[in-house]
């Protein structure tokens, strides 16, 4: 214990001996309390909640009833960190029922974000408590409701509860994380971060933090590597720049579990793809890894497992892959200084690429019957006439298949995929009938595609859709 610490609390305790002796219950019952929490404040809470009992005791024999907010307040945090839970509840419904019969919207708000987080912790240590779940959701959505009224209407000019409403985006947000819907958590989370730009809240804000942190979490499980490092990199940078030394170790955690999470994933593809014989999917893994360690900056490893991936494609004559590994190849090169060589990479993988369309094919024959002489469509021919032609011609093509529906039915298919370039996940839409199949659209779910709900939204809009353009 530090030597001005010990100071602090030998003075609350003479301080807390002198009104016990004067018979002063209101200073005696403070001093209580204030020992308490410096107790608290140390990590000692066992000795702390002896401190608030006293408190409680004093204030509930001698004192107003409204005297008893601060320490059921107390009482109900140091029982939740020492994981009593029924304790806590007992006092942080108390505190609740007391703010409301001071109609107090300021204890209301602090009791509900307490119990929030109480039922929340016991969800946490349960095997799935539905209660709990619904009980957490109920009082955090009261706490941003009531911080959102105070922050609108302060009760006075020292406080704007903006920081407590920003802090009940981020307590929704952690709890959605943990029942995995990730849709909803980002939903959250973003808009807490919106609110600290909107609010001009500052960049070095311990609010901001506990966003980035938890946001880096939600896009890790979403697989989004680079913006799950955005956002730790940021968390990381503000705890730093406020000498939060565990949040900054918090974030260099976090930091190196994404890394590790990042190669495990694209090295578990790997040997799936191995053990499968598939040598498309292991030239896909392959791929993956390279990127991997090309995002760690290990560029001799990432060459490695992209000639790897070049080479399997090779074998199975796909081309666009041959193209891709090409082009990546010609990224790595071109960061180590290697132009010629980065140069000779892009040209060969534009050439495989290009090679790989049949329509590229048609359009060389086209240009050889034609003979010498042919003049090449001028940049504002393709990007507007010949662009705008294209898209009627789609449009007409539409239309038939339209007709064809209306009369013998069709049928909606999608089709899942993730590109691994972009590290996104799309949906394809397609509407098929005896006439053929017909794409309708694409849709990026890297955001839902592990929240059933909206995905399920998504798939549902899309019948709606298709519905109304017959």
């Amino acid at each position: 214990m530090a030597r001005g610490e010990d100071l602090q609390i030998n003075t609350a305790k003479r301080a807390y001996r002198k009104a016990r002796e004067e018979g002063n219950r209101q200073e005696e019952a403070r001093w209580a309390n204030v020992i308490g929490d410096i107790l608290k404040n140390r990590g000692e809470y066992v000795e702390a909640l002896k401190w608030f009992r006293i408190d409680y005791d004093v204030s509930n024999k001698y004192l107003p009833e409204k005297q008893l907010l601060p320490t059921c307040q107390s009482l109900g945090e140091v029982y939740l960190r020492l994981e009593h839970y029924k304790e806590a509840l007992i006092y942080q419904k108390k505190h609740l029922e007391l703010a409301k019969d001071a109609n107090d919207l300021v204890e209301q708000q602090r009791a509900s974000t307490q119990l929030g987080r109480t039922y929340h912790e016991m969800f946490l240590k349960s095997d799935g408590d539905h209660y709990s779940v619904q009980n957490a959701k109920k009082y955090f959505k009261s706490a941003m409701k009531l911080a959102w009224t105070l922050k609108e209407n302060p009760p006075n000019n020292t406080c704007s509860f903006l920081k407590e409403y920003i802090d009940a985006h981020n307590n929704i947000g952690m709890l959605e994380m943990d029942l995995d819907n990730l849709g909803e958590a980002l939903k959250f989370l973003t808009k807490g971060l919106e609110i600290c730009d909107e609010e001009e809240v500052i960049e070095d804000d311990d609010g901001r933090s506990r966003l980035h942190h938890n946001l880096g979490n939600v896009y890790m499980e979403l697989r989004r590597w680079d913006k799950a490092r955005e956002h730790i990199e940021k968390d990381i940078m503000i705890c730093k720049r406020i000498g939060h030394c565990q949040g900054e170790a918090k974030g260099y955690i976090n930091l190196g579990e994404l890394h590790y999470r990042h190669r495990e994933f694209a090295k578990r593809k790997k040997r799936i793809a191995s053990e499968l014989c598939d040598k498309e999917k292991l030239s896909d893994a392959f791929l993956v890894v390279g990127e991997s360690y090309q995002k760690l900056r290990d560029f001799s490893k990432a060459i490695k497992w992209y000639k790897r991936s070049w080479e399997g494609y090779k074998a199975i004559k796909n081309l666009e892959g041959q193209a891709l590994a090409k082009i990546n190849i010609g990224d790595i090169l071109d960061c180590n200084g290697d132009w010629t060589g980065a140069l000779e990479a892009f040209k060969e993988g534009y050439r495989s690429f290009f090679s790989n369309y049949s329509s590229f094919q048609n359009m060389v024959e086209d240009i050889g019957q034609f003979g010498p002489g042919m003049k090449a469509p001028t940049m504002h021919e393709l990007r507007v006439p010949l662009l705008k032609k294209e898209v009627d011609d789609t449009q007409k093509l539409m239309e038939d298949h339209k007709k064809e529906w209306v009369e013998k039915g069709y049928s909606i298919l999608s089709d899942g995929w993730r590109d691994s370039v972009v590290q996104k996940d799309i949906v394809n839409f397609l509407v098929n009938s005896p006439k053929g199949s017909m794409f309708v659209k694409s849709i990026d779910v890297s955001e839902i595609v592990k929240d059933a709900k909206m995905l399920f939204q998504v798939l549902d809009a899309m019948v709606e859709e298709v519905g109304k353009k017959m």
